[in-house]
């Protein structure tokens, strides 16, 4: 199968292909991934329908990952800048 992935359907970014490992590096699956922001396929067996998820745009990209990757991103971002407005106020 030819690599051709689409870009992110969200921010038009380059995506990218990987074998994703756990903590003791066992395999647990084939993902895509934007290359910009935090959206990826779920973890798929093969390289082939991972590719063919992220392509086709339907329920395998994994949206609640990319809601929870963005609400511990802001709460990190604010309780960042609550820091800084303390150490400056």
């Amino acid at each position: 199968m030819s690599k051709n992935i689409k870009t992110c359907p969200f921010c038009g970014s380059d995506a990218s292909v990987t074998l994703w490992h756990n903590e003791d590096l066992t395999v647990s699956g084939w993902g895509v991934y934007c290359n910009a922001c935090p959206v990826s396929t779920d973890d798929l067996e093969t390289e082939e329908a991972a590719i063919e998820a992220w392509n086709r745009r339907e329920n395998e990209i994994s949206y609640v990952r990319v809601a929870m990757v963005l609400i511990v991103s802001s709460l990190f971002v604010i309780g960042g800048l609550e820091i800084i407005f303390r150490v400056l106020g």
